[in-house]
């Protein structure tokens, strides 16, 4: 998904509130789609999470194509941390890529939820946003046959 963002070929700019008026989703993740994933629960060992995520990814994915956010709702949030222990929804801010952090519900068992709410709302608020030119993705709509109505009289009358 976060490929095709960078793929646009021509992007015509409807919203962008970050870093200037140049477009640029592989260094900007403002320009980047925000994703997130929501589940009921993980179904494997969580107790190193924010280490063994990256095996999860393997070498070919980029790690700023990685997920913002990761939601499980009986477990945790899977989001970043920036070197000042901030948690962070994007993977890579400016040149660093940012740790891996899992935010578990303790005393406060909704901290994890209410976490994913502010962070979804400031990813996607925050986004630049581009009108859809759906040709890029397409390619030609050319190469089609029109049948139009036929009719005499084409006047309408009041």
């Amino acid at each position: 998904m976060k490929v095709l963002r960078e793929e646009v070929k021509h992007p015509v700019i409807i919203k962008k509130d970050h870093d200037g008026n140049n477009y640029d989703p592989r260094n900007n993740p403002y320009d980047q789609i925000f994703t997130f994933i929501v589940c009921k629960k993980l179904s494997f060992n969580i107790s190193n999470l924010s280490t063994e995520i990256n095996k999860l990814y393997g070498d070919s994915t980029e790690y700023r194509h990685r997920h913002n956010l990761i939601l499980s709702v009986e477990d945790g949030l899977l989001a970043y941390c920036d070197n000042n222990g901030k948690t962070m929804m994007y993977p890579v801010m400016g040149n660093t890529k940012l740790k891996n952090r899992f935010v578990e519900p303790g005393e406060n068992q909704y901290v994890h939820l209410k976490q994913f709410a502010s962070y979804l709302f400031m990813g996607t608020t925050s986004a630049t946003i581009l009108y859809p030119k759906l040709s890029d993705y397409m390619g030609t709509i050319a190469g089609g046959y029109n049948y139009d109505e036929k009719c005499e009289d084409t006047e309408v009358g009041f």
